[in-house]
C-alpha cells in the first residue's frame, strides 16, 4: 500500500513522456521502498491529440500517449525499446529485455510465447539492476526454465 500527498507546489518542466513544456506538481509518497519527493506533469494533451500518460489518465481509457506496456494508439510511440530478445530452441517462447526509453529508467524482462505469428507476453518481471543488461539476463533464467540452458 502506499500514500500519496500533494505539497501544493507547483513549477514548469518538461513532460517525461510526451516532451512537452507543462505545469509540474510536487508530490510526496510513502510506500514499503519507503518516503520521497517527486515532480509530475498535469493533465495535458500530448502532441498527438491523445491524453498523455505523463499527466495521468482515467481507467480504462483507450486513447492514451504511451500507455504502460503499450504505444500510442495515434502516433505509435512506446515507452521502452528491446535491448535483446532470446528465443528458445523450438521458437516457440523467447525473453525480451526491454530498455525504458521514458517515464521510466532501467531494465525490465518480458515472457513471451508464440501466439500463431504473434507474440502474446505471459509475463513480466522487474530487472533488479536497473543498468546492466548482463544481471537481467540471470535474473531471468530464475523465471524462465529453459533460459539456464541457453546461451545468449
Amino acid at each position: 500500500m502506499s500514500f500519496v500527498k500533494d505539497t501544493g507546489r507547483k513549477k514548469q518542466g518538461v513532460c517525461d513522456y510526451c516532451g512537452l513544456d507543462v505545469e509540474l506538481e510536487k508530490y510526496e509518497s510513502w510506500n514499503r521502498d519507503g518516503h520521497r519527493f517527486k515532480w509530475r506533469a498535469v493533465e495535458h494533451r500530448a502532441p498527438c491529440g491523445a491524453q498523455c500518460a505523463g499527466g495521468g489518465y482515467e481507467h480504462g481509457e483507450t486513447d492514451v500517449h504511451i500507455p504502460p506496456f503499450g504505444s500510442c494508439p495515434r502516433c505509435g510511440a512506446i515507452d521502452s525499446e528491446i535491448a535483446q530478445t532470446i528465443e528458445n530452441q523450438d521458437g516457440a517462447e523467447r525473453v525480451v529485455l526491454r530498455r525504458y526509453v521514458i517515464g521510466h529508467s532501467g531494465l525490465r524482462i518480458d515472457h513471451e510465447e508464440r501466439d500463431g505469428e504473434q507474440w502474446k507476453t505471459v509475463a513480466r518481471y522487474p530487472a533488479s539492476d536497473p543498468q546492466s543488461l548482463e544481471m537481467a539476463i540471470e535474473q531471468a533464467k530464475n523465471y524462465v526454465p529453459w533460459l539456464k540452458g541457453e546461451s545468449p
